[in-house]
């Protein structure tokens, strides 16, 4: 796995949505908040594992325990302007 090896506990931000890979294979999509006030961060996560269980089970303001390979993305938004966000790969 590519990324930086790391784990985390924090809040899911919204209900997680369920979705399917083009090979069809089910994954969950969460946005998780770590930390709290001026210190709080958001991280996507996408699970691959136990994707339907644990869609059935979360909930907007759930506590999780995550772990995975954390990467950082950076986008062009237009001239001069960069967009970035971290995203960790739960599998």
């Amino acid at each position: 796995m590519n990324g930086i090896e790391t784990a985390f506990e924090g809040r899911l931000g919204a209900d997680p949505e369920l979705r399917e890979s083009k090979a069809g294979r089910p994954w969950l999509k969460m946005s998780v908040c770590v930390g709290d006030g001026e210190t709080a961060r958001w991280v996507k996560v996408a699970v691959f594992n136990e994707a339907e269980e644990l869609a059935s089970v979360l909930t907007k303001g759930s506590r999780v325990y995550c772990e995975g390979a954390l990467r950082a993305e950076t986008w062009q938004r237009r001239p001069r302007a960069v967009g970035a966000e971290s995203r960790l790969l739960a599998l």
